[in-house]
């Protein structure tokens, strides 16, 4: 079974809303009260009241203002019902599901991609890798050298040691040093044994200033 991509959630919740009950900011109390008094016949009740006091009639008039306010306190408490309805439905409906959605997997180890790579039914997921997102049952079907891992450390084994450039530089670099050294030591000696030096003395000049040619810290 395919799961919901991240777009597709996207648009269902652009296209349908959230799945919640929606709930009416709060009104105070005598906010409350004086709606009651917006309709129709509560304001023809309001205006006989007053016509009734204009003729003389106070105790009819009396009882009509009681019987609006009374009625704006039952609609005030109908109201009151209602949003404590509202409260129990919310509470009723579940704010939280179980869905089915793609699993993701961090493939980094193997790709060097940072983002995670979207899984569907029958595609593999390989050893190494993270799961960032999601659940999933997996089949091993293979393992040891026949994974992705096992098949990058056969390659890796089956490369050959090849120099760098910085590596071959140094050598020719070396290689060359080393020619000066040995004709500087012969000149040396030469010319030391030409001068009426003895032979190992002019031996052991020559083969310290061939030391002395090759730079220690050139290796490192």
């Amino acid at each position: 079974m395919k799961g919901l991509t991240t777009h597709q959630v996207a648009q269902l919740l652009n296209q349908h809303g959230l799945n919640i009950i929606t709930e009416q900011k709060k009104k105070t109390f005598i906010v409350k009260f004086f709606e009651q008094f917006n309709n129709f016949l509560t304001i023809l009740l309001i205006i006989a009241a007053i016509l009734s006091f204009i003729i003389g009639e106070p105790v009819d008039g009396s009882l009509i203002f009681l019987i609006v306010i009374l009625n704006a306190f039952f609609g005030i408490y109908q109201e009151a019902k209602a949003e404590e309805s509202i409260a129990v439905l919310k509470k009723m409906t579940v704010s939280r599901i179980r869905v089915i959605r793609n699993l993701e997997v961090n493939e980094s180890a193997l790709t060097g991609e940072s983002l995670p790579v979207p899984k569907n039914l029958n595609e593999e997921v390989f050893m190494g890798t993270i799961i960032t997102k999601g659940r999933g049952y997996i089949e091993i079907k293979k393992i040891g050298m026949e994974t992705k891992f096992g098949k990058i450390a056969s390659e890796l084994s089956s490369i050959k040691d090849i120099k760098t450039p910085l590596q071959k530089k140094l050598e020719g670099l070396t290689k060359l040093i080393g020619i000066i050294g040995i004709f500087a030591a012969v000149f040396v000696f030469v010319l030391s044994v030409i001068q009426g030096g003895a032979y190992f003395s002019s031996f052991l000049l020559a083969i310290s200033l061939a030391v002395a040619v090759v730079p220690e810290g050139l290796p490192a």
